[in-house]
């Protein structure tokens, strides 16, 4: 893997941006830069509560009782609002340019890439950009800079099948307008990859395999999130594991042109509580639900494995890259403005720019 964990790094620049009376970032932000978010799947809107989606599922009568019941008033109530809605208002009021990249979730790695390719060339033609990408937003955009380098470096001719030659060709056209190649590194100044699926899923894996032991209510909140079987399909382990192999080369000089800070989480129950059944026997529902994402979570933990609720927390680290884990912060957490969150989403976003400004 060869990354690299900074977590006293972290820990300097946000104290050092709580400390000072301005952030230190802001005015080269302002003048050189514009930043870009990419999102996940949770980036599908929604009309319904939480509560109404999972009482229109096939889930027991016993389990939408205790739901109605015991479930946190918060969650009950939850409403997917914009994503990085409160990150990209904040920094807008400072003058910083920002824009929320638009593509669809569901959509494969390859068609993301493209079309995050075309709004990444059409927003950089004065600044740099740096990208800021959640989920499988990270596995989009890791595709995309890949694609980039590979094209940069000359060796289209290394992938051979019909489909990769012809994603190759639609990314040459993009990064070469008027038939001049643009460098990467002309064009991009830094990559945040916040929880991205770099490694895959173990729920993706249980969704396309169709596990009987995910059950009904986890796979409910999965579709309520838009974790489908299709958005999931390219988050499966073996097929990320494949694509890291073939790629690693790009890889690796895409995190030696430019800093790249992978951000991964994990988040036990402070209760204990992983099971659903012994939640309603012990009367402990709103102690289960300690994160939106606990039934899907709890799924992987009862596997041994530590996780923010969608991705394991290793699999959230982009290979030769800086990276820092959070041991409290759901899937959610850092993107969604109206949910409950117990990180200060706007000092997490200016901290972790800092720190890619920092190695400028």
């Amino acid at each position: 893997m060869n990354a690299i964990q900074v977590q006293e790094k972290y820990e300097r620049a946000y104290q050092r941006i709580e400390q000072e009376r301005n952030w230190p970032g802001e005015n080269t932000l302002k003048e050189k830069y514009v930043v870009l978010f990419a999102p996940g799947f949770l980036s599908n809107s929604f009309t319904e509560t939480f509560l109404e989606y999972c009482m229109k599922q096939d889930i027991s009568d016993s389990v939408k009782l205790a739901l109605q019941k015991f479930l946190p008033e918060k969650i009950k109530q939850l409403r997917l609002g914009d994503y990085y809605h409160d990150q990209i208002s904040f920094l807008q009021s400072r003058g910083i340019e920002s824009y929320f990249l638009k593509f669809e979730s569901e959509a494969d790695p390859q068609t993301n890439a493209l079309d995050i390719l075309r709004q990444l060339m059409a927003k950089t033609s004065r600044k740099k950009a740096i990208l800021v990408t959640h989920s499988k937003g990270g596995v989009d955009t890791g595709v995309a800079f890949c694609a980039w380098m590979q094209i940069q470096l000359g060796m289209e001719k290394e992938s051979i099948a019909a489909k990769d030659q012809n994603f190759l060709s639609q990314a040459k056209n993009i990064v070469s307008p008027q038939g001049i190649l643009i460098k990467f590194e002309e064009r991009v100044a830094g990559w945040v990859a916040q929880e991205s699926a770099f490694r895959g899923s173990p729920i993706a894996d249980a969704v396309v395999q169709g596990n009987a032991a995910l059950s009904g209510l986890a796979y409910s909140l999965l579709k309520f999130l838009g974790g489908n079987e299709k958005s999931l399909q390219s988050l499966v382990q073996a097929t990320r594991q494949e694509w890291i192999q073939k790629n690693k080369e790009y890889l690796h000089n895409v995190v030696s042109s430019i800093p790249v800070i992978s951000v991964s989480a994990y988040k036990k129950n402070p209760d204990g509580i992983y099971s659903l059944s012994d939640a309603i026997l012990k009367l402990k529902l709103k102690e289960y639900f300690d994160s939106i994402l606990s039934p899907v979570r709890n799924f992987m933990h009862n596997q041994g494995v530590e996780s923010d609720g969608l991705v394991p927390w290793k699999n959230a680290i982009i290979d030769g890259s800086e990276y820092i884990v959070f041991d409290n912060m759901d899937h959610a957490a850092p993107v969604m403005d109206n949910l409950v969150s117990n990180i200060d989403r706007i000092h997490f976003l200016k901290t972790l720019l800092q720190m890619v400004l920092d190695k400028k």
